[in-house]
């Protein structure tokens, strides 16, 4: 019931394609999430809300020459690096990225790149999100209530936005 709540609350605040001021968020809302899903797709490693796999067809399907990372516990974490040379889709548990940010002596990534955080909202990851959410070289940060999206996106003012993509 909680969570009927909080999700009706979310789609009162949440911004859609008009409402956000930034053109990235505004590219996500109008033009990733407002298209139609071509074929099938399976992540390798999550069992994942149905509306977050269909995002994640469309954001990869909408951008080309991104490489697509997926880690959770159950992967080889050797697997998971991010690159400054090459944008990346890089799908992870809140937890594991941050203890891998934190790790890292300078972490530099593609400003291309895009994180979809896949467990952000439940209540043992919220102080995570937040701390990422911080973080000051992701200048774009959305929650899309069932994911959140990390982005450098260096030329943007750093923003955090609730947005309706679903």
């Amino acid at each position: 019931m909680i969570k009927w709540v909080r999700y009706l609350f979310f789609l009162f605040v949440a911004k859609g394609r008009h409402g956000t001021h930034s053109p990235f968020a505004y590219w996500l809302a109008d033009t990733v999430a407002r298209q139609k899903p071509i074929g099938q797709f399976k992540p390798l490693c999550y069992k994942l809300h149905p509306k977050t796999l269909h995002f994640i067809h469309k954001l990869t399907t909408s951008i080309e020459d991104i490489q697509l990372i997926e880690i959770d516990k159950n992967c080889q974490e050797g697997l998971f690096v991010l690159s400054e040379h090459q944008p990346q889709f890089a799908i992870v548990s809140t937890c594991i990225f941050l203890d891998y940010w934190q790790r890292q002596t300078a972490p530099c990534v593609h400003p291309d790149t895009i994180v979809l955080v896949t467990d952000h909202n439940e209540r043992t990851n919220k102080m995570a999100w937040t701390a990422l959410i911080k973080e000051e070289q992701f200048h774009f940060s959305a929650d899309c209530f069932y994911f959140g999206l990390l982005s450098p996106k260096p030329g943007q003012a750093k923003q955090h936005f609730l947005l309706n993509l679903n």
